[in-house]
């Protein structure tokens, strides 16, 4: 397992086999600036930098052994001593930054996202910048050039996949808006015409309706002028009625029958009358006779 560490400014990287425990080794710090050393073997990564301007390199020497001195001049960070003559064995500084702690760092403003380093934010950009190197400092600028235009590409090509995936993802997202909107509007139409039909035929009911009513009264009326005269038979009198006292409703025709009645009533009592007349005059006319 490989454990990495970084200086502050992410600038160079240790890549180490264990996290080994604090050590004390305060004799060397005449020597360096590490307040807390540990003891470690460095994999096979080694000692890997963003930036190898930034990356100096010291050797002094401690009781006949020679070490060299590894720091950041970038962020002014002492990160290891190497012994000389011993293989991969590395006396670091442990506090140096985790994985944890190199992600949080990540996310500052003065983060770097193409040479991946913190710069100080106390740097500002020159506004006059001559790009006509001397010779000595041309190939410098050539390495920032290439990595800015190698780190520039790869983050194009991250910036464009994100790109098509969005796209392809509202395609998609546009195309169920789509089929939705369809169904929507076919359902519409069926409540629509499911609608009209039940308008259409409530109204024919009605008409139907409405025609037999019609037709009945029709009916009706014919009947009522079908009906033929009654005569009314009293004794040897009879009366006729005309149809049209009999088609009389409610108090009219009660009132007609009524007074029908008396007049037939009447009639009696005077054919009564003549009778009995007619009787005393036969009466006397044989008495005197005799």
């Amino acid at each position: 397992m490989v454990f990495i560490v970084k200086c502050k400014c992410l600038n160079i990287t240790l890549h180490l086999t264990s996290n080994a425990e604090k050590i004390d080794l305060s004799h060397f710090k005449k020597y360096c600036s590490i307040l807390n050393f540990g003891k470690s073997s460095l994999s096979v990564a080694g000692i890997t930098c963003e930036l190898n301007q930034f990356f100096e390199k010291k050797v002094f020497v401690h009781e006949s052994k020679n070490y060299e001195l590894n720091r950041c001049s970038l962020c002014s960070t002492d990160l290891a001593l190497i012994p000389a003559m011993s293989g991969s064995t590395a006396i670091f500084n442990v506090d140096l930054l985790n994985l944890k702690q190199i992600e949080e760092a990540k996310q500052s403003p003065n983060f770097s996202n193409i040479f991946s380093i913190i710069l100080d934010d106390k740097e500002e950009a020159p506004t006059n910048v001559s790009y006509l190197p001397s010779s000595t400092d041309e190939a410098l600028l050539n390495t920032l050039t290439s990595k800015l235009e190698e780190n520039l590409k790869r983050q194009r090509e991250i910036v464009l996949k994100k790109i098509e995936a969005y796209r392809q993802e509202q395609l998609e997202y546009l195309a169920i808006m789509q089929n939705k909107a369809y169904r929507d509007r076919d359902i519409i139409w069926h409540m629509i015409k499911k609608k009209n039909e039940n308008t259409n035929n409530s109204k024919s009911k009605i008409e139907n309706n409405n025609n037999s009513n019609n037709n009945n009264n029709n009916n009706n009326n014919n009947n009522n002028n079908n009906i033929k005269p009654t005569v009314i038979n009293n004794d040897n009198l009879q009366l006729p009625i005309n149809s049209q006292n009999i088609t009389a409703t409610g108090k009219d025709r009660t009132n007609q029958i009524q007074s029908q009645t008396q007049t037939q009533s009447q009639t009696q009592s005077q054919t009564q009358t003549q009778s009995q007349t007619q009787s005393q005059t036969q009466s006397q006319t044989q008495s005197q006779t005799q």
